[in-house]
C-alpha cells in the first residue's frame, strides 16, 4: 500500500498523469478488394470450355449443318442465355478435339477465321479425325457450333 501511495505522490510531483490513459485507436480496415465475378453457369444446351460458353449439341438441331454466312447469322440469331453467340475460332474448335461433353462432334465444322491467302475462304475442322482445310463460305455445308464469352 506504502508503494502505491508513493508512486502516486511521485507522478503527481513529476506532473505525470496517472489517470490511464485510453487506448489508440484502431485504425478502419481497408476495404476488400472486389473479387472478379465468376461467369454465369453456362446456359441449358452449352458447357464452358476455355473460358467460353459452347454448344453442347445435345439438343435435335441444336447444331445445323448450313452454309457458313447461313451458320454465322445463326448464330447472331440465337438467344441462348441472353448472350452474344458467333461462330468459334479455329483454334477454339481445335482445342475442343476430345472433349466428352460435347456431342455431335463428328465431320467437318465451320469457324469464323478467314483463310488469309485466299479472300471467300474459311476455315473448316473435323475434331473426330483432326483434319483442317478452307473451303468458299458458300460452296457446302457444315456444322454450326456457336461460342459466347461469359
Amino acid at each position: 500500500m506504502r508503494v502505491r501511495i508513493l508512486a502516486f505522490a511521485l507522478a503527481v510531483a513529476l506532473g505525470c498523469d496517472a489517470a490511464p490513459k485510453p487506448a489508440p485507436l484502431e485504425a478502419a480496415p481497408e476495404p476488400a478488394t472486389p473479387k472478379p465475378a465468376a461467369p454465369k453457369p453456362a446456359p441449358g444446351g452449352s458447357t464452358i470450355l476455355g473460358g467460353v460458353y459452347v454448344q453442347t449439341c445435345a439438343t435435335p438441331g441444336a447444331c445445323p449443318s448450313l452454309l457458313q454466312p447461313a451458320g454465322a447469322a445463326h448464330c447472331k440469331a440465337l438467344g441462348l442465355g441472353g448472350m452474344t453467340w458467333r461462330l468459334p475460332t479455329r483454334d477454339e474448335l481445335k482445342a475442343w478435339r476430345g472433349k466428352p461433353e460435347l456431342v455431335g462432334f463428328e465431320g467437318f465444322h465451320w469457324s469464323g477465321t478467314p483463310f488469309e491467302d485466299a479472300p471467300g475462304q474459311v476455315w473448316i475442322f473435323d475434331p473426330t479425325s483432326g483434319s483442317e482445310t478452307t473451303i468458299p463460305g458458300d460452296r457446302k455445308p457444315f456444322a454450326v457450333r456457336c461460342v459466347a464469352k461469359p
